[in-house]
């Protein structure tokens, strides 16, 4: 494995790519299953990023999940995913989506507050957003997509994406591995207790052994809706902010008074990443959107993060 100090960038610029998560697409504008009122702004705020993400030319573009806010089960899950993929459309680069919990179902906990993730619903994803485990090569990058619920699930289906990775990461050892998940396998420490925002072990274990023995260059969670970074060896670890509401349950994290709707909308909080790759290493920059929102017949206007 790299040394922790080896991947701070160095020699040439070679391209960008962008990181976004949490968009919760509604099924229709301004109007959402949540009480909260920002939650109904959600498919406006992500009309602006996807066009403000456009307008940086990057490489390609990663979904981290929790694509859309309707869980599975809801009547309208179908709507939502058509409505993002019609906000989505202006992207010119290649859009990689991964499965969260709202997109494919909760991981198997007993007291979890959404139904948990079934074959049933494994299917009705991939018929809306394609693989829910995959790789991608790009530019020279390795990127490989997790389904997070999917582990500790006791499914057929976990014992296959476990087989899959052990060797799709055994046979790319020489390559620049990225990967992207929605659920972080830990928020402060590898070893803190399992909650309803981490993997729950065995399978946080069996993934941190993973990225350490393969030297996953980065690996990028969503579902928190808040930034943190912590590191795994050599590998930089990114939990990413929402683009349409804060997870409020961490407000007490910080000093100052929560924003509006008890943290929920507190603008300043949301955004999505702009990575920079070079010829050793990258920069990963947290952009904040403020909350900023684009109408459909509203012409955006770029402004460079």
């Amino acid at each position: 494995m790299s040394s922790p100090t080896s991947r701070r960038p160095s020699g040439e610029y070679l391209y960008t790519f962008v990181v976004v998560a949490d968009t919760h697409t509604n099924q229709a504008e301004d109007e959402s299953t949540s009480p909260f009122a920002s939650h109904r702004l959600a498919n406006a705020r992500c009309r602006h990023v996807m066009t403000e993400i456009d307008s940086l030319d990057p490489i390609f573009v990663v979904h981290l999940g929790d694509i859309v806010h309707p869980v599975p089960e809801l009547p309208t899950y179908a709507a939502a995913a058509n409505a993002f993929k019609q906000t989505a459309h202006c992207l010119r680069a290649p859009l990689h989506v991964v499965p969260g919990n709202h997109d494919i179902g909760d991981k198997v906990i007993a007291w979890s507050p959404a139904g948990a993730i079934t074959e049933k619903k494994i299917a009705l994803y991939e018929e809306h957003f394609g693989a829910h485990y995959y790789s991608v090569d790009s530019h020279g990058l390795h990127l490989i997509v997790v389904n997070a619920p999917l582990i500790n699930s006791g499914l057929s289906a976990e014992a296959e994406q476990k087989s899959w990775l052990e060797a799709e990461l055994a046979s790319n050892r020489d390559k620049r591995n990225f990967m992207f998940i929605h659920h972080p396998p830990f928020i402060s420490e590898p070893d803190e207790g399992h909650f309803y925002d981490n993997i729950d072990e065995p399978g946080r274990s069996w993934l941190l052994d993973l990225i350490s023995e393969h030297d996953i260059e980065a690996l990028f969670c969503g579902h928190i809706h808040n930034f943190w970074y912590n590191r795994l060896g050599a590998c930089d670890i990114y939990l990413l902010p929402s683009t349409a509401f804060v997870r409020h349950d961490y407000a007490e994290l910080f000093r100052t008074t929560p924003g509006d709707e008890a943290g929920r909308n507190d603008q300043a909080k949301l955004g999505y990443m702009v990575v920079r790759v070079f010829e050793h290493g990258h920069v990963a920059e947290n952009v904040r959107t403020y909350g900023r929102t684009l109408s459909p017949d509203t012409t955006f206007i770029a402004k460079t993060p």
